[in-house]
């Protein structure tokens, strides 16, 4: 690692976010997100005549980016040479159709996405509509009836990708398998397997300087595992697993801050994560009473439907992931409701 911890870094702060110089030829740049509070973290890997952008964020980020990266002394949006995605997700990658209008470079992105990619805002689109599993999910239909208008609010003021832009294709790709090795100026980056949190999920590690640009899966707070867009628990846990006695010595997230250190107690606390919700529903199943996906969840949490209607649908989504689990692995029974019970 060619980190210098006396070394002063530089960081750049204005209307459109902020950047900071996180290692000798390595940026961080948080955007400015006017819909909403989400942040991402864009890293920017500057060498020679490779400026590659892992993970350019939103849509309507872009003319942040381009502001990024020329206030920042970095280059533009037509100077970036790699266009790289850890995942899927609009935050991460919703931005790739409208940079081919902008760039010449390609777009290197993990093998999975490829069947998308010549619709790739109606996938996108497919991907954030959570009413079709509300409605097999959620026993309740007033609860529903919640979901379908918070929907229908979400599209009122932000129109989908499909309808601001058209249906979108993602045009000059790479694509990027496990285990392959993208070479960036010096450096070389390991394509790892991170899928749960997103089925097309992959991880960069740099071996030699020790970097892991993880994307979302592996963050301070439980990462996100919805059915509603095909994630998986048990893939999760496998991706977590196996990186757990990786040489880290920078974790660089998709959300939140890089860290330097004890890499492998990051991973066990996303591992605890996992276990702590797994619990949460078996301790509130029974083998003599049928309980709905709400019963548990509000038994947890009874102000959740009192909170932002993003949070509360990452909350529960994320407690029926795991009942899901539970019900694949004989665990706990599935009834018409649908209902749920502790197997005997």
């Amino acid at each position: 690692m060619n980190s210098d911890e006396k070394k002063e870094r530089q960081s750049f702060r204005s209307d459109w976010g902020l950047a900071v110089e996180i290692d000798d030829y390595l940026w961080r740049v948080r955007l400015q997100n006017k819909r909403g509070r989400i942040m991402v973290n864009t890293y920017v890997l500057k060498k020679d005549d490779v400026l590659a952008v892992f993970d350019p964020g939103w849509p309507w980020t872009l003319d942040a980016l381009a502001e990024a990266l020329r206030d920042s002394d970095l280059g533009s949006i037509e100077s970036v040479t790699h266009w790289i995605y850890t995942h899927s997700h609009v935050d991460h990658m919703g931005a790739a159709c409208l940079l081919n209008a902008l760039s010449f470079s390609p777009h290197y992105a993990s093998k999975w996405l490829e069947p998308h990619f010549k619709n790739w805002h109606a996938f996108i689109d497919k991907a954030n509509d959570w009413i079709p599993w509300s409605e097999g999910a959620i026993a309740e239909e007033h609860i529903v009836a919640l979901f379908r208008k918070e929907g229908a609010d979400r599209i009122a003021k932000k129109a989908p990708l499909s309808l601001a832009h058209g249906p979108g294709e993602v045009k000059n790709t790479v694509l990027l398998d496990v285990g392959q090795t993208l070479q960036l100026a010096d450096f070389e980056f390991q394509i790892l397997d991170m899928r749960g949190h997103d089925p097309t999920h992959i991880g960069f590690f740099e071996k030699n300087q020790g970097w892991f640009i993880s994307g979302d899966a592996i963050l301070s707070t439980p990462t996100p595992i919805s059915v509603a867009m095909d994630d998986d628990i048990d893939l999760y846990r496998a991706s977590l697993n196996a990186v757990l006695d990786l040489d880290v010595k920078l974790l660089l997230p998709g959300h939140g801050v890089h860290k330097r250190k004890n890499f492998r107690r990051s991973v066990e606390r996303s591992l605890r994560y996992l276990q702590s919700y797994e619990s949460l529903v078996i301790d509130s199943l029974h083998t003599d009473k049928k309980v709905s996906l709400m019963d548990i969840c509000l038994a947890d949490n009874p102000e959740l439907l009192d909170r932002d209607a993003t949070y509360a649908s990452v909350q529960i989504a994320l407690v029926d992931s795991h009942l899901q689990a539970l019900v694949r692995r004989g665990i706990v029974e599935r009834t018409e409701g649908p209902y749920y019970q502790r197997n005997r």
